[in-house]
């Protein structure tokens, strides 16, 4: 059996793909990162002439879009319905200044308070593969688009036979193991010592108020806002970790994790089936799991029960 690695950027960030396979694996991983900048070109709201491009070009009216486009709106308009509005495709981060790629965006950019559409705004003729959002809104899919196309991928490689697989879209990762555990490294900006996870088949997603920030009017903001006050999305944390069934499921998650208060994330961890880690802006991390939350500290020793 032979394995492969594959490293190379797209979507903004680094992308991994691993896997073994009986088949040649090298062609198998190149066709899923032709696969993933596809999808980058339909997806991107930096590329004009994108398909998410055209439907906020379009705002108020009727636009026709690919089926994979259709199938990942109507994912995020269910996750939406999910988690009560938290995760809410149509937050327009543009106007907070997030204008351009994070890599390329220098100076003080315009802030503007803007008031976010309910997701149930958003809507779909899926047989058609029409989309429309209300007029003057904006779509903008940011890491569920990451995390949808990891377990697309993901189930394209396990289809064709490939074992071990990993998938790592900058931090949104599907996983899975036909023997031993895979390790994943927790990214806690917060600590100097990340905690390590061992999962078989796992989706895990990390989110983080430290990575995506810019300078504008009003000072250092993150792209990850409210959609009911238009507010910083965290109060108390400043990154989460979850790890699920999906990378889809997990991405959206730390969404709602990361404005919850740290007395919520055991309740959080139940009501949604997942695990995780969070991290207070002071470097305090929290582990949390349906079974019990417990206080992870940097030297890997848990402190008991919080």
């Amino acid at each position: 059996m032979n394995d492969a690695e594959l490293v190379f950027e797209s979507l903004g960030t680094a992308v991994e793909l691993y896997g073994k396979s009986e088949s040649c694996i090298a062609e198998l991983l190149a066709d899923a990162r032709s696969f993933i900048e596809d999808t980058e070109q339909l997806w991107s709201r930096f590329i004009d002439t994108s398909e998410i491009s055209k439907i906020n070009q379009k705002s108020g009216t009727w636009v026709e879009v690919s089926p994979i486009t259709t199938q990942v709106i109507a994912k995020a308009k269910a996750a939406a319905e999910v988690t009560a509005g938290i995760f809410n495709p149509l937050v327009d981060v543009a106007s907070a200044g997030y204008v351009q790629s994070i890599e390329t965006l220098e100076g003080v950019q315009s802030f503007e308070d803007t008031q976010t559409p309910g997701h149930q705004n958003i809507e779909l003729l899926e047989d058609a593969n029409l989309v429309k959002i209300p007029e003057g809104a904006s779509i903008d899919l940011g890491g569920i688009a990451k995390g949808y196309i990891a377990d697309l991928v993901f189930e394209k490689l396990k289809t064709a036979g490939v074992q071990d697989v990993v998938v790592n879209i900058g931090g949104d990762m599907r996983v899975s193991s036909s023997s031993r555990s895979i390790e994943v490294e927790i990214d806690l900006p917060e600590v100097k010592v990340s905690p390590v996870v061992k999962v078989k088949a796992a989706g895990v997603a990390t989110s983080s108020t430290r990575k995506r920030r810019w300078l504008t009017q009003i000072g250092t903001v993150s792209h990850l806002r409210n959609p009911f006050d238009g507010t910083e999305l965290a109060k108390e944390l400043s990154t989460v970790t979850i790890v699920s069934d999906e990378a889809t499921k997990a991405e959206v998650l730390t969404k709602v994790f990361l404005a919850a208060r740290v007395d919520e994330l055991h309740q959080l961890s139940r009501s949604y089936k997942c695990s995780g880690f969070a991290a207070t802006q002071t470097g305090d991390v929290f582990e949390f799991s349906p079974a019990g939350t417990l206080l992870y500290e940097p030297n890997g020793v848990d402190a008991g029960v919080a």
